[in-house]
């Protein structure tokens, strides 16, 4: 079913561009809301050494060496592997 705007009246595209502006608009304060707004808990835990964030970055380093040291040396005896490399990557 084709729809002739030609015959759409004048109201009817008034009507229509102010239900999109409203729309898109609905979205601009969720979007900035992120971008100027930062909770006291989010600063605390970027911070290097706070709490417990120490600590959590040494058990994950523990948890992959292994993994990553087995992957280091599968890229450097076949440097063009690709699966050696996006593992490497990946851990």
């Amino acid at each position: 079913m084709a729809i002739d705007k030609s015959k759409t009246s004048t109201g009817m595209k008034i009507v229509l561009i102010i239900v999109c502006v409203a729309f898109v608009a609905s979205f601009v304060p969720v979007a900035f809301s992120g971008l100027f707004s930062q909770n006291k808990q989010s600063l605390n835990s970027q911070q290097p050494g706070a709490g417990a964030g120490a600590g959590t970055a040494d058990a994950i380093n523990a948890k992959y060496a292994a993994s990553a040291q087995t992957f280091q040396t599968a890229v450097a005896s076949d440097p063009t592997s690709y699966t050696a490399l996006v593992n490497l990557g990946n851990t």
